[in-house]
């Protein structure tokens, strides 16, 4: 059986290298282990040797293949033209698949969903981020799908309405059941230690955090912030803070980012909109107290008061009074450990299938 899983993020290819990030790359393998036979479409964004996540390299292998098709993004023109002369790419590879696996939002998968549409190819859908249903193009899409996977239990209780074969996925992470830390000491002494991971923009709420922190600084308590993460914002927000900010950038290495985690008091999320970012399952294993905003899929699995704190969006005034509040209470911040951890063990239990096991077992029926 050849599937055709088609990508709704780019492929981060460099000569004749095609590269994934290592948790999209293993469910790939196992996807092909399943399948027999497993080609893999997206749209090839070349960054050279660096400036991504992305750094398994999937290799020579039999199972497994890559049809990335160039795009041209410099400009709104360009960009449709790589749509339009893409079209042509996306039939032929979906006349050659038995089926489809498709990640969605995004528009280039759409366009393979039409096109297994009116070829009379069988598809399932994969939810994850921000998804309008509401959209006409995301319901024709879920109408027509032999199954839908999807990321939170939020976003499966919504697509359920247009395809009764919903299931919500085992995440797919680089973290283990035993690399929980449900015990970690909580410290009880300046100055604090505040963590931001993600894109530095006006969207994931940075500049309100810098705004608290100011106004917690002026209050008399000592904060230090921690930020990992690139973005357009990142010289605003270097501007705008003063030398208890330190801003480290993409931090693609795995072990110096757990020990940003490690050396924090709390995990702070005042992102405006959200699918269900990763993020939030690194600082629960790693037993870093969270402070966040129930946007997007987020309240399906965090729970105030249980393990995390709610946070308002855009209000930097009541994102201060929330720091304060959780800096000051030792015993809540080990009850926030403790529920992040009970979360994340039920996530990450091997007994669980994989996100390629179901995914393979619906394709395969």
């Amino acid at each position: 059986m050849r599937v055709l899983c088609v990508m709704n993020g780019p492929i981060v290819g460099h000569g004749s290298v095609r590269r994934f990030n290592q948790h999209t790359g293993r469910f790939l393998f196992e996807l092909a282990d399943r399948v027999q036979e497993l080609c893999v479409a997206g749209g090839l964004a070349d960054l050279g040797e660096s400036g991504s996540l992305s750094d398994l390299d999937l290799g020579e292998d039999s199972r497994l293949s890559v049809s990335a098709f160039p795009w041209r993004l410099e400009s709104p023109m360009r960009r449709v033209l790589s749509y339009v002369r893409a079209l042509p790419w996306v039939v032929r590879e979906t006349r050659r698949a038995d089926a489809l696996y498709v990640f969605l939002p995004g528009h280039l998968p759409l366009f393979f969903v039409w096109a297994a549409r009116a070829l009379g190819r069988p598809y399932g859908l994969y939810l994850r981020g921000e998804l309008h249903l509401q959209t006409a193009r995301t319901r024709h899409a879920l109408r027509g799908a032999r199954f839908v996977i999807a990321t939170t239990p939020l976003l499966a209780e919504h697509a359920a309405r247009f395809c009764s074969a919903t299931e919500v996925v085992t995440p797919m992470l680089d973290l283990r059941s035993e690399d929980i830390q449900g015990d970690r000491a909580i410290r009880a002494t300046e100055p604090w230690r505040l963590l931001f991971v993600g894109r530095v923009e006006t969207a994931k709420g940075v500049f309100e955090l810098l705004s608290a922190v100011e106004t917690l600084r002026a209050r008399g308590i000592r904060l230090e912030l921690e930020v990992a993460g690139g973005g357009e914002g990142l010289e605003r927000a270097r501007r705008k803070s003063g030398d208890w900010a330190r801003f480290h950038g993409l931090v693609s290495d795995r072990s110096a980012l757990a020990a940003l985690f490690r050396s924090a008091d709390l995990f702070v999320l005042p992102t405006h909109h959200e699918g269900f970012p990763r993020v939030l399952y690194e600082a629960m294993v790693h037993g870093v107290p969270v402070l966040t905003t129930f946007v997007g899929g987020i309240p399906s699995v965090m729970r105030d008061g249980e393990n995390c704190l709610r946070i308002p969006v855009g209000d930097p005034a009541e994102l201060a009074d929330t720091i304060a509040r959780a800096l000051s209470d030792a015993a809540l911040r080990r009850r926030l450990v403790q529920g992040g951890a009970e979360t994340m063990r039920q996530i990450l239990d091997p007994r669980r299938p994989s996100h390629a096991a179901q995914a393979a077992k619906r394709l395969l029926a």
